[in-house]
């Protein structure tokens, strides 16, 4: 399984989680799906059954297959009047539209605030198995010599604050599982994006 996601959490072990992923184990096959993802007091530790409720005629619902190769702009608003967490997905940020949301009655810390933020990618592979792919396969590096592959990148990552406005996120920690595998490489000139992911064929090694 690879995906790339965005995720919101507490300091309580709750989570919401909104991205791409191929998952052959769960939908068996290999197309890109869009997905979302809890984990709250209610089940912790495990993967949850997926509370998330869709908005009636939503163009995306979770499982939705996506095209290859298309741009994906997800954001969380916490709604100051119900207190859900409510999920806006669409191809850019001008056309982003609600898709569905978290209930607040799912956490008890998220149903006040988040702590913290995560986002990039992540794979999962059985011992026996090698990796699979991150992003789009494309190892990540800080320049990228002309005529080579482009990386899989996030852009205009930003804190959206209760009035509405962006905030550049200017403290952030990151980790790198496998240095011979995956990669993360930043861009010089804007704060909000970086490139990630890289090749198949590790072991766990």
């Amino acid at each position: 399984m690879t995906n790339s996601y965005i995720s919101i959490q507490s300091n309580a072990n709750e989570e919401i989680s909104a991205g791409w992923v191929v998952d052959p184990w769960k939908y068996g096959d290999s197309r890109t799906r869009f997905f979302t993802y809890w984990r709250g007091f209610k089940c912790p530790n495990s993967e949850c059954y997926n509370e998330f409720v869709p908005k009636e005629g939503a163009y995306l619902t979770p499982g939705h297959v996506l095209d290859s190769g298309n741009h994906l702009t997800i954001k969380f608003l916490k709604d100051a009047n119900t207190g859900d967490w409510r999920l806006f997905v669409g191809p850019g940020a001008a056309y982003l539209s609600e898709i569905g949301y978290y209930p607040k009655t799912l956490f008890s810390e998220l149903a006040v605030q988040a702590n913290h933020a995560e986002f990039g990618g992540s794979v999962k592979f059985l011992d026996y198995m090698t990796s699979p792919p991150m992003g789009n396969g494309v190892f990540a590096e800080d320049n990228i010599p002309p005529g080579k592959p482009t990386p899989a990148m996030m852009t205009d990552v930003y804190y959206v604050r209760p009035d509405g406005q962006f905030d550049s996120i200017k403290t952030y920690t990151y980790k790198i599982g496998k240095l011979n595998c995956y990669s993360l490489g930043k861009s010089a000139n804007d704060r909000g994006r970086f490139a990630y992911g890289g090749v198949a064929g590790c072991s766990r090694a």
